[in-house]
C-alpha cells in the first residue's frame, strides 16, 4: 500500500506541472451607469366611461411603446390613458411593444399588464438581454362590430440592449403599431366586408392615405465630446380622421415627431415636437369643425396653447397644443444639469363630462409621450478591449524574464458588431507598463505593427492602425516585455484605444430613424488594465525555476520515475500471485 501511495503521488505531481496561458481580461461594461428612457404613442387613444378606477372601454390604435433601463425594468410604466407601456419585467433591461389595435372592456385603470383584453390584434413584443430579432405580427381584415373594423393591423418590436456594451447606431428598444382603414365604435349598420357604416371615429377610405402608424424607439446620440445622450423618440403618421359622424375632421400633414433628449450635461435637456422637416410657415394640419376648415402652421402649433374650447366639465377640446408635462398641462420638466427630460402631446384632445371619479369620454388623436434620463456627464460608451500574456506567470532566471502581451480590439468582436452599427476609423492605441508589486523593472523591448516604443521602454504608441470594418476579425497587436529584478511580484499593463465612428449603417428595426450621419466622425474610446503577468522570484539555475504555484521542471521526471517504480512493484506483485 505504501508503494501504491507513492505511485499516486507521482501522478499528482505530474499533473500539477501542466500550466496554461493567461486568460484575456474582460470587456468594459456599461452596467455601472444609470440611464434609461421610455416612449409610447397611439394614433388614436380612447377611454369611454370611467367610473373611479374602472374603465368601461379602453382603445389604443396603432400603438407603440418601448422602455429601456440599465437598472432593470422591474417597475411598470403606464401612459396617461392608464394603459401599460411596459409591464414589470424581472431580469430585462429593454422592452419593445407594437400592436395594430388593443381593446379592453371593463378594465381597471391603470391596467397592468393587460387585464381582460378582448383583442390584441397584431401584438408584437421583444425583450433584452440577450438582443432579440425583429418580431412581426399582423392580422386582417378584422370585423368586430360594434367595436372596431380594420383592413390590416400590424405590430413590430425589437430590443438590443446589452449590459456589457453600448448599443450605438441602432435603437436600444423599438416598437411599431400600424392600422389600415381603422373604424371605431359603430352607431349604425355594417357593410359587405364588415366595415362600420356609422363609426364614431373613422379613418379615410382613400387607399393611398388610410394607414396610421406609430413608431417608438430609444437610442444613444453623440454629444460631440466622446460621450452620448439618451434619446426617446416617437413618430406618427395619422390617416385623415372623421370624428362624431363628420362633425370634426382632422388631417395631419406629414410625419410628426416627439423627442425627449437628456445629454447629462448642464443645459442639455430638451423636448422637441414638430412635423419632420417642417419650417415655421409650413402647413402642418387642417382641422374642420362644422364644415369650417382651419389650417394650422408650425408657428401656430408651437404657440402658447393652440386652439382651446373650454366648457369644462361638460366639454373640453384642445387642438394643436405644444408639448407639455406628462400627466398635466404644465411645461415640460427639464433638469438643469441635463440628466432628464420628458413631455407629452396630443394633436387633438376631446374630453366629455370630465369630473372627479367620472369621465364620459377621453379621446386623443396623435397622442405621444417620451422621457429620457442620462448619468451626469453623459453615457460613456467604450470599445471592448482585451489583453493576455504568454507566458503567465513569468519566471525571472539569471536576472531577467520575458513575456508577450497581446491586445485585441474589439473583443469579443461578435458581440461588438451586433451592437455597434459602425466601423472604427483611425484606430490609435497607447500602451503603458509599470510595476505593481515587487522590486522589479519592466521594459518593452519590441512592438508589432510598427508600434513606437518610448526611450525608457515604459510605453508604446500605435498612432494609426487604420480602420476596422464591422464584421472584420479583431485587430491584434503585441509587445515583447522584459522583466528584471530581485524579488517576486506583478506588473500592470494599461492600453487605451481611441477611434472615430464611421459608415454607421444600423441593423435593427427603426435603425433608419436613429440618424447615423450624426454619428460618423464622433470620438469613441476604450481602455483595459491587465494586472499581470505574475512574476516568480529570481533563480540562478534552471532546476530552481519555480512558478509562484511551486512548479519545478524536475518534478515531472520525479513523478515519472515514481510512476515507473510503481508499475514495477505491480509487476512483481503479479508475478508472485498463484495462478488458478
Amino acid at each position: 500500500m505504501r508503494k501504491i501511495s507513492r505511485v499516486l503521488a507521482g501522478l499528482v505531481v505530474l499533473a500539477a506541472t501542466i500550466g496554461g496561458v493567461g486568460s484575456p481580461s474582460p470587456a468594459q461594461p456599461v452596467s455601472d451607469q444609470s440611464f434609461g428612457a421610455y416612449g409610447s404613442g397611439a394614433t388614436v387613444g380612447l377611454n369611454a366611461v370611467q367610473l373611479g378606477t374602472t374603465q368601461v372601454a379602453n382603445v389604443q390604435a396603432a400603438f407603440a411603446g418601448q422602455a429601456v433601463s440599465s437598472d432593470g425594468l422591474t417597475s411598470p410604466i403606464v401612459n396617461e390613458l392608464g394603459f401599460a407601456v411596459q409591464p414589470p419585467l424581472d431580469g430585462d433591461n429593454a422592452f419593445g411593444r407594437g400592436t395594430g389595435l388593443e381593446v379592453g372592456l371593463v378594465t381597471p385603470t391603470p391596467g397592468i399588464p393587460d387585464p381582460n383584453q378582448i383583442l390584441l390584434a397584431g401584438l408584437a413584443e421583444a425583450t433584452a438581454p440577450p438582443p432579440s430579432g425583429l418580431v412581426t405580427r399582423q392580422i386582417g381584415p378584422v370585423p368586430l362590430d360594434p367595436i372596431a373594423f380594420a383592413n390590416l393591423l400590424r405590430g413590430q418590436a425589437q430590443a438590443t440592449f446589452d449590459p456589457r456594451t453600448c448599443v450605438v447606431g441602432q435603437p436600444l428598444a423599438f416598437g411599431q403599431g400600424e392600422a389600415a382603414n381603422l373604424q371605431l365604435l359603430n352607431t349604425g349598420g355594417t357593410g359587405p366586408n364588415g366595415e362600420l357604416l356609422a363609426p364614431v371615429l373613422g379613418a379615410s377610405l382613400d387607399p393611398d392615405r388610410n394607414v396610421s402608424q406609430t413608431r417608438a424607439y430609444s437610442y444613444l446620440a453623440a454629444n460631440g465630446d466622446g460621450t452620448f445622450a439618451v434619446v426617446s423618440e416617437v413618430r406618427q403618421t395619422v390617416a385623415p380622421i372623421n370624428l362624431l359622424d363628420g362633425a370634426i375632421t382632422v388631417e395631419l400633414l406629414g410625419e410628426w415627431a416627439l423627442r425627449a433628449i437628456a445629454t447629462g450635461q448642464p443645459g442639455g435637456s430638451r423636448v422637441e415636437y414638430a412635423p419632420v422637416g417642417a419650417g415655421p410657415t409650413t402647413n402642418v394640419a387642417v382641422i374642420t369643425i362644422a364644415g369650417v376648415p382651419t389650417t394650422i402652421t408650425l408657428q401656430q402649433l408651437l404657440g402658447p396653447g393652440g386652439l382651446v374650447i373650454d366648457l369644462a366639465p361638460l366639454l373640453t377640446l384642445r387642438i394643436g397644443a405644444p408639448a407639455r408635462a406628462i400627466g398635466s398641462t404644465g411645461p415640460t420638466p427639464l433638469a438643469a444639469d441635463g440628466t432628464s427630460a420628458q413631455g407629452a402631446v396630443d394633436v387633438v384632445q376631446l374630453s366629455v363630462l370630465d369630473a372627479p371619479g367620472l369621465s364620459g369620454l377621453d379621446l386623443r388623436v396623435g397622442h405621444m409621450e417620451a422621457a429620457a434620463r442620462a448619468p451626469s456627464g453623459g453615457v460613456r460608451c467604450e470599445i471592448p478591449v482585451s489583453k493576455s500574456a504568454d507566458p503567465d506567470p513569468v519566471q525571472v532566471v539569471n536576472g531577467s524574464g520575458e513575456t508577450t502581451v497581446t491586445i485585441s480590439v474589439p473583443d469579443p468582436a461578435a458581440d461588438f458588431d451586433a451592437l455597434f452599427a459602425c466601423d472604427l476609423i483611425g484606430i490609435r492605441i497607447d500602451d503603458a507598463h509599470r510595476v505593481l508589486e515587487g522590486n522589479l523593472d519592466v521594459r518593452v523591448i519590441s512592438a508589432s505593427n510598427g508600434g513606437q516604443v518610448s526611450a525608457d521602454g515604459k510605453t508604446v504608441v500605435w498612432e494609426n492602425l487604420g480602420n476596422r470594418a464591422r464584421g472584420a476579425p479583431p485587430l491584434q497587436v503585441s509587445v515583447r516585455v522584459r522583466i528584471t529584478g530581485t524579488t517576486a511580484g506583478r506588473v500592470e499593463d494599461t492600453a487605451r484605444v481611441t477611434a472615430t465612428l464611421g459608415n454607421c449603417q444600423g441593423g435593427a428595426a427603426g435603425q433608419d430613424l436613429v440618424g447615423q450621419a450624426s454619428l460618423d466622425g464622433q470620438a469613441i474610446s476604450g481602455e483595459v488594465t491587465f494586472r499581470g503577468p505574475e512574476v516568480g522570484g529570481p533563480v540562478k539555475r534552471a532546476r530552481d525555476s519555480l512558478s509562484r504555484t511551486g512548479n519545478d521542471p524536475l518534478l515531472p521526471l520525479a513523478g515519472g520515475a515514481l510512476l515507473l517504480a510503481g508499475l514495477g512493484v505491480r509487476r512483481r506483485l503479479v508475478q508472485r500471485l498463484p495462478r488458478s
